[in-house]
């Protein structure tokens, strides 16, 4: 007994699509994942993040310098919805 091997070029175009799509997700959780394992501030708000709080400060530089103080040189914050970002700083600029 045969069966017949008849796959549409629409199938063909679904199954490469999917494989695509999958593979962008899981390159994308694992770059999360790495990022959200370093420690950071809590964050205030999901819908905002830090922002409000880089915004209501009363100097330029003063979360950074006390978050560096407690976190070290590299830490995580959160932005626009739960958006983790990398913070690192350096002690001197090169030029």
């Amino acid at each position: 007994m045969s069966f017949p091997l008849d796959i549409g070029l629409g199938t063909i175009i679904a199954t490469v699509g999917l494989l695509l799509l999958w593979s962008i997700s899981t390159a994308a959780r694992r770059h999360r994942s790495m990022v959200a394992q370093i420690r950071g501030p809590p964050s205030p708000s999901w819908v905002v993040g830090h922002e409000q709080s880089f915004r209501n400060q009363d100097q330029v530089g003063d979360l950074e310098f006390q978050w560096v103080r407690e976190y070290g040189a590299a830490f995580r914050l959160k932005g626009v919805f739960g958006e983790d970002a990398l913070m690192v700083v350096g002690s001197t600029v090169h030029a």
